[in-house]
């Protein structure tokens, strides 16, 4: 396998390099944008939209059930591969 090495944050730039080399993590196109809206405005605040306008109980509950479903699924990768 030949990954290229990234440096970023950004979960559909990841997901890409991933799916350049036929492999399939477990998140849909509405979750990868869910999970950049909250990840990337945390990290990065300049001009971030997140202070006024907190994730909510529900959506960070979202957020942690797409977080441990992408880590099953990058597992899964990780230990076929071992």
């Amino acid at each position: 396998m030949d990954l290229k090495f990234l440096r970023t944050h950004s979960i559909r730039e990841l997901v890409g390099v991933l799916a350049e080399q036929d492999l399939k993590i477990d998140i849909s196109e509405d979750e990868i944008d869910l999970m950049d809206t909250i990840y990337l405005p945390s990290k990065y605040p300049v001009y971030s939209a997140l202070p006024n306008a907190m994730p909510d109980h529900s959506i960070c509950d979202d957020a942690l059930k797409i977080a441990g479903r992408v880590k099953a699924s990058t597992s899964a990768i990780l230990n076929a591969r071992i």
